[in-house]
């Protein structure tokens, strides 16, 4: 279950002081009247009157059953500001929930896929990629084939030194490289 300060958004502190502020009481609110109305025999608030009485006290509008502690008037207020923070809190808590649910569903769902046809759909991507890769590995093998010949027939016809043949052949995979080079550096 979530705590206040995420479901709000605030701090611990500015929780605290809020609550300090509705219903009047210091930071321990076990002890100083803010939850309970005060204390049970006496203290910050006592049980038929006082700063904060049992049923009068802190949690239900801060006025003491006999009028001691503040108005009714003040009382109802807080009262309403209470139930309607209560409903926030439960409506939240509600929601959360339900999303975690909804998040638990679609995981187990969305995990096992239920028959060999879903299977075939949800590697259909992966498939597709390695038909791609697979026709650029055609590819290359043809352009190669295209480059062997041709440059074959130019060495076979023309009378080249060994050098000159060495830096022909040479200059096919260093002219790839650079124009692979060219395009990624282009592609940024």
């Amino acid at each position: 279950m979530a705590d206040l300060n995420q479901v709000y958004g605030m701090p611990e502190e500015e929780m605290r002081e809020i609550n300090i502020e509705q219903f009047g009481g210091s930071n321990n609110g076990m002890n100083g009247g803010a939850m309970n109305g005060g204390a049970m025999n006496g203290g910050g608030g006592a049980m038929n009157g006082g700063g904060g009485a049992m049923n009068g006290g802190g949690m239900n509008g801060g006025a003491a059953m006999n009028g001691m502690g503040g108005s009714m008037n003040g009382g109802t207020q807080l009262d309403d500001e209470v139930d309607k923070t209560i409903n926030k809190l439960k409506n939240n808590i509600q929601k959360q929930k339900t999303l975690n649910n909804l998040k638990q569903e679609l995981k187990k769902n969305g995990d096992e896929p239920t028959s060999m046809v879903d299977r075939y759909v949800r590697s259909k991507r992966d498939v597709a990629k390695l038909f791609v890769m697979a026709l650029l590995v055609l590819l290359a093998l043809s352009m190669n084939d295209i480059v062997k010949y041709y440059l074959g027939k130019y060495i076979m016809n023309n009378d080249l030194t060994n050098n000159n043949e060495l830096y022909l052949r040479l200059s096919v995979p260093l002219s790839v490289l650079l124009l692979i080079w060219t395009m990624k550096a282009l592609s940024k």
